[in-house]
């Protein structure tokens, strides 16, 4: 895990992103994908925020961003939306989950 990041970001991913808030939040979906809003993160505490170029990405802390998050647009028109590469979610203790639910 890292405490610093840089954000690569094309120029039509920081117009939607700009046109949208100027915010990004990245949240575990799977094991292996995340989810993507422009929108703040309902709790900042379970946050870390990073700023660069007018864009704040907050990512979920059970995230592990690598040093570089790259954001990227595909689609067109109403159907744009945003891709992500440079962060994965963390693996789970399965022995840890196990004895929980005993």
């Amino acid at each position: 895990m890292t405490d610093k990041c840089t954000l690569k970001v094309d120029r039509h991913a920081k117009s939607f992103i700009m046109n949208n808030g100027g915010i990004v939040t990245l949240d575990p979906y799977t094991p292996w994908d995340v989810t993507i809003s422009c929108s703040p993160p309902p709790d900042f505490t379970f946050y870390r925020a990073f700023e660069q170029d007018g864009i704040t990405c907050y990512i979920q802390k059970d995230l592990i961003p690598k040093e570089t998050i790259h954001f990227h647009t595909t689609g067109f028109g109403p159907f744009e939306h945003l891709q992500v590469r440079g962060v994965k979610p963390q693996k789970k203790d399965k022995k840890a989950e196990n004895d929980a639910l005993k």
